[in-house]
């Protein structure tokens, strides 16, 4: 009976050890099955430069930052093909690391700038150079040229090469020198008139708005008011110097203000005689003296009769820009005395007194045997 459960508990103890055994190479069957194999990433710059160490692990992990470089492009992103047809990994993203996988650095080219040079051809003015890496609609025009009218671009001076209208769209795939295109416009002219005035202008001869050339005609008692279309001035009227377009023949007429007139009047002041008011419009030279004044002589005119005012000499220049009144001045005549001497003869004669000229009183005296002969300022003749 105890060899009996003595052998019954040796089964026992030897079941459990197998089963133990058992367990235990379960679990390392497990833990060798739970831990993952680490796998690699290969980097390849793909046409680039630059060296980077693969990266291997068994995790998920960010990738290692790129540092591959090429002349020329920027690095875009990673694929699993090196055409980029496969998957795409940014820089630095996350990997699972769950095959070993080799990422292909994918490049975009750097856009090459182009310039295209703007030339005025004839013209005048100034246009910078336009630089693109990409399409775009070229400047607009700035340049002019007179008598010209701007009809688009050319590669060719000339016009004989590849036309490009203002504005048009350009790949910028290439430099480029474009030269304005000019066409010439009809020319017309201005015949300038002088309608009652006098001088000479000659006809202005345009293709395009310009200022008209500055009147030179001149009108006495006038002054130059306008251009007209029409003589009478009735039409279209231009100012002096205005702009006009060129765009047909026309002649202009002057336009003339009449310049109110004024009048002179002169006063004897003491004097006699008359003199009519001098009238007019322009500068005239004054009428000359014919008042007279007894034992004075006339030394010119004054605007005031006591010769305070503004003096004008005998025909001198006035403006007639105001009315004037102006008064004789006058000044005292020295008398002298003319004594008759008889030289031999006898009889008496009164001495004779004068300021002006006067005819010498006839002689009274008279001598024995003697005719008289005339006067002499000396005895001996």
């Amino acid at each position: 009976m105890r060899s009996g459960n003595t052998t019954t508990n040796r089964l026992v103890s030897f079941s459990t050890a197998i089963l133990l055994a058992a367990i235990s190479l379960v679990g390392i069957q497990y833990q060798t099955a739970s831990a993952a194999q680490p796998k690699t990433v290969t980097f390849d710059s793909n046409g680039g430069t630059g060296t980077m160490a693969t990266q291997t692990t068994n995790k998920p992990e960010a990738l290692s930052l790129n540092t591959f470089t090429k002349a020329g492009y920027t690095f875009a992103n990673w694929n699993t093909a090196a055409n980029g047809s496969g998957t795409t990994y940014a820089d630095g993203a996350t990997y699972s690391f769950s095959a070993d996988l080799t990422l292909y650095a994918q490049w975009t080219a750097i856009p090459v700038s182009h310039t295209v040079t703007f030339s005025a051809n004839g013209g005048t003015g100034t246009m910078a150079p336009q630089s693109s890496s990409v399409s775009a609609s070229l400047s607009l025009n700035t340049f002019t040229r007179t008598g010209y009218n701007f009809t688009g671009w050319n590669t060719a001076a000339d016009g004989s090469g590849t036309t490009y209208a203002d504005g048009a769209s350009y790949s910028f795939a290439t430099d480029l020198t474009l030269y304005a295109q000019w066409t010439a416009l009809p020319t017309f002219s201005v015949t300038f008139d002088a309608n009652g005035g006098v001088g000479t202008m000659s006809p202005q001869v345009g293709s395009g708005p310009a200022n008209l050339n500055a009147n030179a005609f001149t009108r006495a008692g006038y002054t130059f008011n306008d251009w007209n279309v029409a003589a009478d001035g009735s039409g279209k009227a231009y100012a002096d110097g205005a702009n006009y377009p060129f765009n047909a023949n026309v002649t202009l007429y002057a336009q003339w203000t009449a310049i109110p007139t004024h009048t002179v009047t002169f006063n004897a002041n003491g004097g006699s005689g008359s003199m009519s008011n001098q009238i007019s419009n322009v500068s005239a030279s004054l009428t000359l003296n014919t008042f007279t004044r007894s034992g004075y002589t006339f030394t010119g005119w004054n605007t005031a009769a006591d010769g305070s005012g503004t003096a004008y000499a005998d025909g001198a220049s006035y403006s007639f820009s105001a009315d004037l009144t102006l008064y004789a001045q006058w000044g005292v005549v020295a008398t002298h005395t003319v004594t008759f001497n008889a030289n031999g003869g006898t009889g008496t004669m009164l001495s004779q007194s004068s300021s002006s000229s006067a005819s010498l009183t006839v002689n009274a005296f008279t001598r024995s045997g003697y005719t008289f002969t005339g006067w002499n300022t000396a005895a001996d003749g």
